[in-house]
């Protein structure tokens, strides 16, 4: 769990773009949490790769590996066989080189799966019909641009509205007030389901077995301590917290709430009546990937500052990509986000393909 891929049971992920000769002890971030799926399209092992995206885990290590990232509507692609998090927004997502990439293996892995009852038939889908960007309406949602965002993503942001309005379409700002609510919404929601979820790691039916231990909660106790890292303790530890008789109403309950809410900003957004958006564009992190020696520095309010940007997708089950659109200073990649409204993932693919390609002739 969390935004750099160094916590694995298995060891760290390093990204391609790692120069440093001291590659043991300092390396690029590759994001996360899929960022050994990332590294592998971005070094070209694999043309393309599947990630879990809970509240952006592939689209923030496409953003730092200078590849596409694609979290389709919640359900499009079954979840059967992904380990669970948080059961409702979690999303099996594409990562790969290019829209077009992304959009083919869509096709071929979507539909509905006896196996999974949160799947959805095809059906639903809407196909994209339009051969330019002309006429489409882009929303930029004012709470998305915070003070935590660096100048190089902020650039990346303006070139790539101003090329989308250069295309033809229109660019206005847009309002989704519970936005600024969502961070925490989403951590109060996620901690629950991963308390509930990680439950089964016990070394008995699931996880890492400890042999030895003299009676069942010592091999319990093993087993936990030494197979799950301190983020994943941690939020086992709060979601029990939030579960507690005396607390349940007074966080669980509320952020159910509000989930609503967000999922409404979204359903108002893209209305068809009147001012309706056809996508947003917002960023996918606060800026582009740092150092290992760099993160450690601010590792816990990096990951917190990054998910701010991704997981209303997650929490309102709309698609969104991460598209790269260029290199910060330091020569590190820079990507921006596309949302569509749900089932409008050919629409949402088909923007970002179309971006990624005016930019690539700057």
């Amino acid at each position: 769990m969390g935004s750099t891929s160094f916590r694995s049971f298995y060891g760290a992920v390093r990204s391609g773009l790692t120069l440093s000769e001291d590659v043991e002890n300092d390396w690029i971030i590759p994001g996360g949490s899929s960022g050994g799926s990332a590294v592998a399209v971005q070094v070209g092992i694999a043309r393309i790769a599947l990630g879990s995206d809970t509240g952006g885990s592939t689209r923030n290590p496409a953003a730092f590996n200078g590849i596409f990232g694609f979290k389709p509507t919640y359900g499009l692609l079954s979840r059967h066989g992904l380990v669970p998090l948080t059961n409702s927004m979690d999303c099996p997502s594409i990562l790969a080189r290019s829209a077009e990439d992304c959009k083919l293996f869509l096709d071929v892995m979507k539909g509905r799966d006896s196996f999974d009852s949160t799947s959805v038939d095809t059906k639903r889908c809407v196909a994209n019909e339009r051969k330019s960007l002309k006429g489409l309406v882009i929303g930029i949602p004012k709470e998305y641009f915070n003070d935590v965002l660096y100048p190089s993503v902020l650039r990346a942001l303006n070139r790539s509205a101003l090329k989308l309005e250069a295309a033809g379409c229109i660019v206005k700002e847009v309002s989704m007030k519970y936005t600024e609510q969502s961070i925490v919404c989403y951590h109060i929601l996620g901690e629950c389901d991963v308390a509930s979820n990680m439950a089964r790691y016990d070394g008995v039916s699931y996880g890492y077995r400890q042999f030895g231990e003299k009676s069942l909660d010592a091999m319990y106790s093993s087993c936990r301590s030494q197979s799950l890292n301190d983020v994943v303790k941690n939020r086992i530890l709060a979601g029990n917290y939030f579960l507690l008789k005396e607390n349940r109403e007074k966080y669980f309950e509320k952020a159910v709430r509000l989930r609503r809410l967000i999922a409404k900003d979204f359903q108002r957004v893209f209305s068809t009546d009147g001012d309706g958006v056809h996508a947003l564009l917002t960023p996918v992190t606060s800026d582009s990937a740092a150092s290992m020696r760099d993160w450690r520095k601010e590792q816990f309010q990096r990951d917190w500052v990054d998910d701010f940007y991704t997981q209303p997708a997650n929490m309102a089950g709309a698609p969104a990509v991460s598209a790269p659109v260029g290199l910060c200073k330091k020569g590190r990649p820079v990507g921006v986000q596309l949302i569509s409204n749900i089932f409008e993932d050919d629409l949402c693919l088909f923007i970002a393909g179309e971006l990624h390609r005016m930019m690539e002739e700057d």
